[in-house]
């Protein structure tokens, strides 16, 4: 008699376990048909989305070196103007 308790947990257990791995999967597909859904009707707004953080990326790159390039101009300016003095005050 208690043999057959077992085997009946054990049954039940293992019932339970296959019930649950079906209400998982179906959620989970449920959740893939929501994906999907959205990247189907919102596919070209992600992916104009995508472009324009590129294009941001890209500028941004563009300006830090264009601003890198002008501050060393800056600073070979301000070695030339401290030559220059130097130049003039050693003519005197």
């Amino acid at each position: 008699m208690l043999g057959n308790y077992r085997e009946n947990e054990r049954e039940k257990s293992n019932f339970d376990q296959v019930l649950l791995l079906i209400v998982f999967s179906r959620v989970l597909i449920s959740a893939l048909r929501i994906l999907f859904n959205f990247l189907e009707t919102n596919c070209f707004t992600v992916i104009e989305f995508l472009s324009f953080v590129m294009e941001f990326m890209v500028e941004k790159e563009y300006y830090e070196r264009q601003f890198a390039t002008l501050k060393s101009f800056e600073e070979v300016d301000t070695l030339t103007e401290t030559d220059t003095i130097c130049e003039e005050e050693d003519e005197k």
